[in-house]
């Protein structure tokens, strides 16, 4: 549906930038279990698939299809999709991570939470602070 209605704009339907933000959408709405549908996983595959239909080295879109692959128990898919992008790009670190825990039977992301008295490290906020990490006073400002 959401494809249907957005896809009046003229060229929307040749940029896989767009395809790939479907796919990611709806693989977000399959993870979350109390808002999901059996087949949002399903809509994400196929979104990820247009997009790779219109760029087949598309590396956002090769991602996000191994883990649709892989949250649909398909490994070996989702292998072949993280190998394609190591091939791309040998340096990249989240990539190798990918392949290190499909390669191991553990699943594509590590879903583990982060406790902000933990002192792990996550992502950075606006202010650029680090959410997660312990922060000394003296780093803070205050």
């Amino acid at each position: 549906k959401i494809v249907e209605d957005g896809m009046f704009i003229p060229g929307v339907r040749t940029q896989p930038v767009v395809y790939f933000e479907l796919a990611r959408l709806y693989y977000n709405k399959a993870i979350e279990k109390s808002s999901a549908e059996d087949s949002d996983l399903d809509y994400a595959l196929a979104a990820a698939n247009e997009a790779l239909a219109l760029s087949s080295d598309y590396a956002n879109a090769l991602y996000a299809r191994a883990l649709i692959y892989d949250k649909q128990g398909l490994t070996e898919k989702a292998l072949d999709d993280a190998y394609a992008l190591e091939k791309a790009d040998t340096s990249n670190d989240m990539v190798k991570k990918l392949i290190d825990r499909l390669e191991k039977g553990e699943p594509a992301l590590d879903t583990t939470a982060v406790d902000a008295s933990t002192g792990l490290e996550g992502e950075e906020d606006v202010a650029g602070i680090v959410k997660g990490e312990k922060v000394d006073e003296e780093d803070t400002g205050e």
